[in-house]
């Protein structure tokens, strides 16, 4: 299998594509176990997937015009009445397909705005968790 460098990854938002401002994007997924160990199991754990998780992570790079993507941010954090914004996800922003899959769910917004660091790029770290399914496309 051949190995693979990002150097294009794609993020959209609301339907508008971040990737330009982002240097960093991550969707894991975790499942809580259920241990269901009975007598019969001989003295092994046996144990089952209980419910799903997901959690969007990604590093924010905002130029001068806050009105663009933090504007849109902000509004789905504080003024909007779900608290949500759709994303999609991938490897680059190719055409998706069996190598360049794409993953979308909604993100429940917990967290906004900028960090103000002396010398530093205006931006901030994102973790914001998945509300209900992630789904994967190849086509």
């Amino acid at each position: 299998m051949a190995k693979t460098v990002v150097k294009a990854a794609y993020l959209a938002l609301g339907g508008t594509d971040i990737s330009s401002q982002c240097d960093s994007i991550e969707l894991s997924f975790d499942a809580a176990k259920v241990t269901t160990t009975n007598f019969g199991s001989s003295g092994w754990e046996e144990s089952l997937q209980g419910i799903r998780s997901a959690t969007l992570n990604f590093q924010l790079k905002m130029d001068s015009d806050l009105s663009g993507i933090e504007a849109t941010i902000w509004a789905a954090a504080i003024h909007a009445t779900t608290n949500t914004l759709t994303f999609e996800v991938r490897r680059d922003s190719g055409a998706v397909s069996t190598s360049n899959p794409k993953w979308t769910g909604t993100a429940i917004i917990l967290q906004a705005g900028p960090v103000l660091k002396l010398g530093e790029a205006l931006g901030k770290s994102y973790a914001w968790s998945v509300t209900g399914a992630v789904t994967r496309a190849t086509s």
